[in-house]
């Protein structure tokens, strides 16, 4: 039986495209999630603001977005209407610190869901953007506000195959916005 409904789906992938369900995506998120969760230690202070979310567009691939907070940084308030140059300049610090951390975890979160999503064709495209938040008070210049990662399905399942971050760095493509 379970041959039988694996054939119809790759059948059905086959004559209609690719078959992705709402769980297969839900699957990934939640691997996503708990990836980002584990990226740094609780008193680190570190934020997902909004849950990761993805979509399926067929012909194209899958699409992941997550909005997080790289320092939990304190907000403005009547009673503390601004913060101290040193302060706002620890924030930008550790901040920087942190890019290259969450760009690899990204990595490697793209390369374990293409290993779950067998069901996606091997030339379409597995993207990961992950939106920054910045306070308004904070000195932003030279950190992003969005992080993009792109590689096709085919390239990060030869990655899971070879785990190198050398590797991982030069096959996927980044933008920084």
């Amino acid at each position: 039986m379970k041959r039988l409904l694996v054939g119809a789906a790759l059948l059905s992938s086959l004559l209609y495209g690719a078959v992705v369900t709402r769980p297969m995506l839900g699957a990934m998120e939640r691997m996503f999630k708990a990836n980002l969760d584990s990226l740094f230690k609780p008193d680190e202070l570190f934020g997902i603001i909004d849950s990761p979310q993805s979509v399926y567009v067929d012909g194209f691939g899958v699409v992941m977005t997550a909005r997080v907070n790289l320092v939990e940084a304190p907000g403005l308030m009547l009673f503390r209407p601004a913060l101290k140059p040193e302060e706002i300049r620890s924030i930008r610090e550790r901040k920087l610190q942190r890019v290259p951390m969450l760009e690899n975890a990204v990595r490697q979160s793209m390369v374990i869901a293409a290993t779950l999503m067998e069901t996606v064709p091997v030339d379409e495209q597995i993207v990961y953007s992950v939106n920054l938040f910045h306070h308004p008070y904070e000195e932003s210049r030279g950190l992003p506000s969005q992080i993009v990662l792109q590689a096709s399905r085919k390239t990060l399942l030869t990655l899971a195959k070879q785990p190198d971050k050398a590797a991982l760095a030069a096959a996927i493509k980044l933008k920084e916005f």
